[in-house]
């Protein structure tokens, strides 16, 4: 059991930090408002959203914490997607 939930835990942190990265290398790569830039930041905030997924499966149950991080990236991703239609 706790070798499962060892493995819970990096997965959490392995995907939390393939969101951050792969976020700001879309950023900064990539030419504002390219195909590439969007749909990579998109890929990273589904990395963000599978995260918390395996943050709530380690805890056991979905916490404070984990509401706070899945609001956090949902007002995110809304704020992205508005701006990207409108700021073209």
């Amino acid at each position: 059991m706790l070798e499962a939930e060892n493995l819970l835990r990096l997965a959490a942190l392995f995907f939390f930090t393939m969101a951050s990265f792969g976020f700001l290398l879309f950023m900064l790569k990539y030419p504002r408002g390219s195909d590439v830039q969007l749909w990579g930041i998109r890929l990273s905030y589904l990395l963000g959203f599978i995260g918390v997924f395996m943050l709530t499966l380690w805890r056991g149950s979905f916490t404070e914490f984990s509401a706070i991080i899945i609001s956090s990236l949902v007002v995110s991703l809304i704020v992205f997607e508005v701006s990207t239609r409108f700021l073209k």
